[in-house]
């Protein structure tokens, strides 16, 4: 439903067009008696008879493009075509993933894996200290060089710090794999 102000704009626009008719086809000597009959203003009956257009019709100074350009810019596959114009953005597709990696990311298989690892860790009484090179092959046991010691305490101390819970959950939720 229009507004009052739209309802009244509305009619004048209607009444300043029927004007414009009537001056046209001569039915009027004057714009002023145009304007009267038909109750417009008559400044705004003469401007639109001089080809000004309405406030409403008429393009803002604050729009940077035209309607005609705005139409052509925006037409049904206009993203498509934007993107084949931009040869800085293109559609890449991801690579084919290997089916037995991809059931190996199941949140339920990686959780057993490492409940299996925290099983043998207490069956067998393996001391943190004994645990270093550690992946899914298994892990290495036992005391290496002297020289070396220095390394491995270290290294206990930044597992322990690193290998938390909380650090290996936050992991797997950056890959996407929410255990």
């Amino acid at each position: 439903m229009l507004q009052p102000t739209q309802a009244k704009s509305s009619n004048q626009e209607d009444r300043l067009l029927q004007a414009i008719q009537a001056l046209k086809e001569h039915q009027f000597k004057s714009v002023r008696a145009a304007a009267l009959s038909y109750d417009v203003p008559r400044r705004t009956l003469s401007n639109r008879m001089n080809g000004m257009t309405s406030r409403r019709d008429s393009t803002s100074n604050l729009q940077k493009l035209t309607p005609y350009e705005e139409s052509a810019l925006v037409q049904i596959n206009w993203t498509t075509t934007f993107i084949k114009r931009r040869t800085e953005i293109k559609a890449k597709f991801s690579w084919k993933y290997d089916y037995k990696r991809a059931k190996c990311e199941d949140p339920k298989i990686i959780k057993g894996w490492f409940s299996l690892v925290r099983n043998t860790v207490a069956k067998y009484g393996i001391l943190e200290q004994d645990i270093y090179n550690f992946n899914e092959a298994g892990f290495a046991m036992g005391v290496i060089a002297t020289a070396k010691l220095e390394f491995l305490s270290a290294f206990k101390e930044a597992f322990k710090a690193a290998f938390t819970e909380q650090n290996i959950k936050s992991g797997f939720r950056a890959t996407g794999l929410v255990p």
